[in-house]
Formats: C-alpha cells, structure tokens, sequence
C-alpha cells in the first residue's frame, strides 16, 4: 500500500508595496540604542561633573550632635555627588547616634542638603550594671553620664541590663511609673521635709522610694493615695520624735508596717 504524502500547501507572503521590511523593524532598534547611548553618556555626565557635587549643607546643629559629627554619620564629610547620596539612609544613620530622636535629610538638587534633627531630652537617670544613664520621657536609657551632670535628675535604681535587654518594652513602662512617681512625690508636703534620694524598681511591678534612711515600699497600684497616707504616717513620726527604717505600705490599702528608728544625730 503506498502512502501518499500530503501536499505542501503554498505560503502566502503579505507584501505591503512601498514599505520593506527589514527597515521597518530595524529603524525602531537604532533610535532605542541612540537614545540608550544619550541616557548612559548623561548619568555619566552627571555623575563626574562638579555641578552635582553638593556644596550647600545646611544643618541645624544641636548641643549633643554638633555639625561635624553629623556630616560624618550622613557621609558628607567629603565630597558626594548628588546621585550618590541617599537621604533615607542618611536619616537612619542620624538616628543612630543616641543622642537623636527624630531626625528629617532632604536632597535638593543640583547641589543642596538639609538636615535637622531633635535631641532626646534626658528626665532621669538610671543605674544599671554599676553605670548611670540618662532616660528620656519613653523610659530608654540612652547613654551614659556621670554623677556630677546629672545630679538634678530623679534617680531610678532596681533596673538591671539583663532584665533590660529581656523585655525593654516592659522595661521602659516600668521606668515610665518610676519617674510618674517620683514627679507625684515632688508634688507633696512630705517632699519638703524628706528630699527623695532614688525611686528603686523592685520585683514585678513593685516600686519603693528612698527618703534619707527610709525606705518606703509601696507595692505595685495606688500610689496617690498611698503618698497621702505617707504623709500622715510622716507626721506622726515627727510628733514621737522618731525616724523609720522601713514603711511598708504593700500589705493593704488601709495598713502599714512601720519599723521605728531613733533619729539621727545629723537629722533627717
């Protein structure tokens, strides 16, 4: 049996008269590569050229962050081209210096910068693994002090690095009710008569205040009203003519262990 082959069937070619081809598809090619080739020589152009080399940086220096030091973390302590500087990571750098809190870098071309940042303003000082620090309004400690600047500012101990660096978010809550209570504290009678040495973070939430040789622990909730019943226990402490070691007012809203102390020859 012979098998016939099918037959090829004929090509049609649409041949439009008057336009080839080749040409056609071709011309499109050499205008994108002629234009590619401008694009390229113009970055190159604009990349070598003094023309985008900034020149003008305006920044808002501050106290702790002086203008050198802000050149060097945004990279603008030597010459830059405008396309090679990224505003974004210049303000990242910013923020990392503990100093700074919010932080703004804008990119103005042919040849301008401007920066401006605010500075964390230190409320308290924290002592933590045997070093003072300063703590903003969030409750962050942010860098270290000595004793001799910060001695006007509230004092929280009981905060170790550990405990820290485990939770920071509850930290600086607990840090947050240190310095709460330490302004409520300022705000009394008793303040007057016993200066507050340190506001001490203790187990859990638990919070004690230092005055002179008293400790006073006053539990976790409550304080406002805890600092009135102080008041009133202080008083009657100065009628007898006698201090306290300890005044624990933890133990009930209405109760308070008090461990009496002949006073001081110096006072207290």
């Amino acid at each position: 049996m012979t098998t016939l082959a099918p037959a090829l069937q004929p090509v049609k070619v649409l041949v439009i008269e008057g336009v080839d081809p080749i040409r056609t598809f071709v011309k499109p090619l050499v205008w994108l590569s002629a234009l590619s080739l401008l694009a390229w020589g113009g970055w190159t152009w604009a990349k070598r050229t003094p023309y985008f080399t900034l020149r003008q940086i305006e920044i808002a220096a501050t106290p702790n962050v002086p203008e050198d030091v802000a050149r060097g973390l945004m990279g603008l302590d030597q010459p830059v081209n405008a396309f090679d500087f990224d505003p974004g990571a210049a303000r990242l750098r910013l923020l990392n210096d503990p100093w700074i809190l919010t932080a703004q870098v804008e990119l103005k071309l042919p040849d301008r910068v401007m920066a401006q940042w605010t500075e964390r303003r230190p409320v308290a000082v924290a002592l933590m693994g045997g070093h003072l620090y300063y703590v903003d309004h969030t409750g962050r400690p942010f860098v270290q002090v000595e004793m001799e600047a910060a001695a006007s500012l509230p004092l929280i101990t009981g905060m170790t690095a550990e405990r820290y660096d485990a939770d920071p978010q509850g930290a600086q809550l607990r840090m947050q009710a240190a310095m709460a209570l330490s302004e409520q504290y300022e705000g009394t009678a008793i303040a007057r008569r016993r200066s507050l040495g340190n506001v001490h973070i203790g187990d859990g939430d638990a919070l004690e205040l230092m005055l002179g040789r008293t400790r006073v622990a006053l539990g976790e909730r409550g304080y406002a009203r805890k600092l009135h019943r102080l008041e009133a226990i202080d008083e009657k402490l100065s009628a007898r003519g006698v201090d306290a070691a300890y005044i624990l007012m933890e133990v009930g809203d209405e109760r308070a262990i008090v461990k009496e102390i002949p006073l001081s020859g110096d006072g207290v």
